[in-house]
């Protein structure tokens, strides 16, 4: 048997059976290439969030800069766009979630003012319309009974934790005691959690609309927030330069009484998206493009970079059979080649799938 298969294999036997022996352990990852398949959207169409259907096809919400709000489906190594109707350019569609009907929920960001969208599995939208204030609406999560809840920001009327129930169509919103919540997560005490990069804050929402807040060291900045496979919070941190000018790479676990802790990742950028496996850790990405897990235990696994390392996984998904889906956005080109080649800047999105979970 030649060397490195035989290297490969004891290394395999070695993982499988040191995940029996601790489960708040993680092995590394398999390493491995050849089942990762990437297709690329348009250029200044740029993929946001990344939800999986019921017929194991990705769903990603899409900002454009031109030719209103879209949604893509990637299936089948497909990728195609569907435009949601006439809208303003600019627009953004975010936060993707499935209800157990199959209808695609989701939030769409105009100049007008936000709107949560229901997309059923026959292709009818429904809007649901908060009121009108300008505040950008920043993330959606589903609950156990049904309801939806959502963020939206405003630097001046201030940030708010938002419900909509789906059968009457009523929205309450409570003042979140932040300019601009973030990311969303249902925890496994009830309540909605949320991150707050402006103030470096992780917020809790009972759904009575009681809000706390948990503050985070100096200069963390909490970016994605989910609920972990060993029922805590964990969220991602983009860290401000400290005195010699290095980011603080890290990814935070908060307990539902308030307990934080910051695990360092040894590889470069803040860290972005996470999904949660249910093998039992976290997937998380970094802002270099890079991919890895990280364990209950805070051992990080090994990293590996779908489509190049030169930019941004911004959203990932962990499917049924373990694949992981992504949502990168294409490296930022400025002043790029000469003449007619000159691109300003690029904002073009790839997505894809790294099979099993297997990265390298």
């Amino acid at each position: 048997m030649p060397l490195f298969r035989g290297l490969a294999l004891a290394s395999l036997l070695l993982a499988a059976l040191f995940a029996t022996t601790s489960a708040a352990v993680v092995p590394e990852p398999v390493r491995s290439t050849k089942d990762t398949w990437v297709r690329h959207f348009p250029e200044r169409h740029r993929g946001e969030s990344v939800a999986l259907g019921p017929d194991g096809g990705a769903w990603i919400g899409v900002s454009t800069q031109a030719g209103g709000a879209e949604l893509g489906r990637a299936r089948a190594g497909r990728l195609s766009l569907q435009k949601l109707g006439e809208s303003e350019n600019g627009a953004t569609t975010i936060g993707l979630q499935f209800d157990p009907q199959g209808n695609l929920w989701f939030l769409k960001n105009e100049e007008a003012g936000a709107a949560i969208m229901r997309r059923a599995p026959d292709g009818t939208l429904t809007e649901f319309k908060p009121p009108r204030i300008r505040r950008e609406a920043n993330d959606l999560v589903l609950a156990p009974d049904g309801s939806l809840w959502f963020t939206r920001s405003n630097f001046k009327a201030g940030g708010t934790v938002g419900r909509l129930i789906p059968t009457t169509g009523a929205i309450t919103e409570y003042p979140a005691g932040t300019f601009g919540p973030g990311s969303m997560a249902i925890g496994p005490d009830g309540a909605i959690w949320f991150s707050d990069p402006r103030s470096g804050r992780i917020g809790r929402s009972t759904t009575d609309g009681v809000v706390q807040q948990f503050p985070l060291p100096t200069g963390i900045e909490p970016r994605q927030i989910v609920a972990g496979p060993d029922g805590a919070i964990w969220f991602s941190e983009n860290g401000k330069p400290g005195p010699h000018r290095s980011l603080h790479d890290r990814i935070g676990r908060i307990t539902t009484d308030g307990v934080v802790t910051q695990f360092p990742i040894p590889f470069g950028g803040g860290t972005l998206a996470l999904a949660p496996d249910p093998r039992g850790f976290v997937w998380f990405t970094t802002s270099y493009g890079q991919l890895s897990s990280i364990s209950p235990a805070g051992v990080i696994g090994g990293s590996g970079c779908p489509a190049g390392c030169a930019a941004s996984i911004v959203a990932i998904a962990v499917g049924p059979s373990k694949a992981v889906w992504f949502a990168k956005a294409t490296q930022d080109c400025g002043g790029c080649g000469g003449g007619a080649e000159i691109v300003a800047q690029n904002e073009g999105t790839a997505v894809g799938k790294v099979r099993g979970g297997e990265i390298g």
